[in-house]
């Protein structure tokens, strides 16, 4: 026990990986769960139901673009996206399935590339939830 006393649940846990893999894992719930619920954007709703409007996926493909652009110096981060997310600027591409791959552990990928990738998509998701929690009552 004295040996765990001051390292990170990631260290004790067999590294960055796991602790990625476990982020990876959270966020793709919030994910899932914003998708099917409403985000309003000013005055208007991004539901995932039928009507007027976008719904939440219709953020996902400007989301991925904005990583792209973000990391576009990140070979790492650019591979993940294509080979992953199924990223192709302005056309396609899944959040879902990039945070799916993430949590099934990447050995050939670097941690810190993924890592920079969920430090974006959790302060977006916060965010989108910020603003569906905002709204609700």
């Amino acid at each position: 026990m004295a040996a765990h006393r001051g390292q990170s649940l990631a260290a004790r846990s067999g590294g960055e990986g796991i602790a990625t893999a476990l982020l990876a894992t959270n966020l793709l719930g919030r994910w899932t769960r914003l998708t099917r619920g409403h985000v309003f954007l000013g005055s208007s709703c991004y539901c995932a139901g039928g009507g007027e409007g976008s719904r939440v996926q219709d953020l996902e493909q400007p989301l991925l673009d904005y990583l792209s652009e973000k990391h576009a110096a990140s070979d790492a981060v650019q591979a993940l996206l294509c080979a992953h997310a199924g990223h192709v600027r302005g056309r396609s591409g899944s959040v879902a399935d990039l945070l799916r791959a993430i949590a099934r552990r990447l050995p050939s990928t670097p941690v810190e590339a993924q890592a920079a990738l969920l430090g974006d998509l959790a302060w977006s998701i916060d965010s989108f939830d910020e603003l569906r929690s905002a709204h609700a009552g």
